[in-house]
């Protein structure tokens, strides 16, 4: 039976401009997407009730609705848990930490499966029960946004020398997010001045 190796980061990261509800650039800033986490929250706990998420699970989700956050400790648990489980149908899994370059380091987990679909379904399952929507939250938090946006206005100036190196003509006035949508409606497969300043997920 063959094997392959698969890194299973906990969750698709969503862009900050979906989640800051289509702000324009210019006007993000941190702080401004305080309010909408208890609406993710709520959207997050609907879903991971109707989607198989554990009591364990749900237990955190709506820890997180009522003190505005998911610790890391928090997510750490929950992807032990859904490594646990996959131990339980006989999947190899290993804990591992994404850090990413915004400071923000996201508990994940390396899973070797067989090419059996019932296999890799079991892992899909474990962790749907035991830690999507967690770390779903923990990753689209207010801390995590404004760790972003606070990297993405650093590496601002590396953006805008790359497009200008490139010979494309920047806004004297671009703030960094501005400057990473600009990179955004130019990219190709040789050219991709935000995500080699490392960033991900805007």
């Amino acid at each position: 039976m063959r094997y392959v190796q698969i890194w299973k980061s906990a969750v698709v990261v969503l862009g900050l401009a979906f989640i800051l509800g289509g702000c324009a650039a210019a006007e993000v800033q941190q702080g401004d997407n305080l309010g909408d986490f208890d609406v993710r929250v709520a959207d997050a706990l609907e879903e991971a009730r109707s989607g198989g998420a554990s009591e364990a699970q749900l237990a955190i989700v709506e820890q997180a609705g009522k003190e505005g956050s998911v610790t890391f400790e928090d997510a750490k648990v929950a992807v032990s848990s859904a490594i646990s489980c996959m131990a339980a149908a006989g999947i190899a899994a290993t804990y591992e930490e994404d850090a990413l370059r915004n400071g923000v380091v996201i508990p994940g987990f390396t899973v070797k499966v067989s090419e059996d679909p019932a296999l890799s379904n079991a892992a899909d399952v474990c962790e749907y029960s035991e830690s999507y929507w967690v770390n779903k939250l923990y990753q689209t938090q207010p801390s995590a946004i404004d760790a972003n946006l606070a990297f993405i206005e650093k590496q601002a100036p590396v953006i805008r020398q790359c497009l200008e190196d490139a010979g494309y003509d920047t806004d004297p006035d671009a703030t960094g997010m501005d400057l990473v949508l600009q990179s955004a409606e130019l990219d190709t497969a040789e050219f991709h001045c935000a995500l080699d300043a490392g960033v991900m997920g805007y």
